[in-house]
């Protein structure tokens, strides 16, 4: 049996020597030291690491959206038009909120 992950929001946190992604002030990852990381871009480790918490904040988010999206497939495919009514809408609701932790436009 495996371990689940630490529950999110994920956040990213820095000082002088690096970053990190904790939650609730625990240290979940430490993800770049710039100063060890010589064959990054200038901001190339604080990118990455701003990335892999939008990714992981948005996650559940997405993953719902694509499921909702999936039964309003099966809905129309059954003629069960309210129920795909239904899913559509929420799969773009699932989706805008998803866009809105990943930073984007919802």
């Amino acid at each position: 049996m495996s371990a689940a992950h630490t529950p999110t929001p994920w956040e990213l946190c820095n000082d002088r020597d690096g970053f990190w992604i904790e939650r609730q002030g625990v240290q979940i990852a430490t993800v770049s030291h710039e100063k060890d990381n010589a064959g990054l871009g200038d901001g190339e480790g604080e990118a990455n690491a701003r990335r892999i918490v939008q990714c992981v904040n948005a996650h559940d988010e997405l993953v719902a959206g694509a499921r909702h999206l999936i039964a309003y497939e099966d809905a129309m495919n059954g003629d069960d038009h309210i129920a795909a009514m239904h899913h559509y809408a929420m799969a773009v609701d699932t989706l805008r909120a998803a866009l809105a932790k990943a930073g984007g436009a919802a």
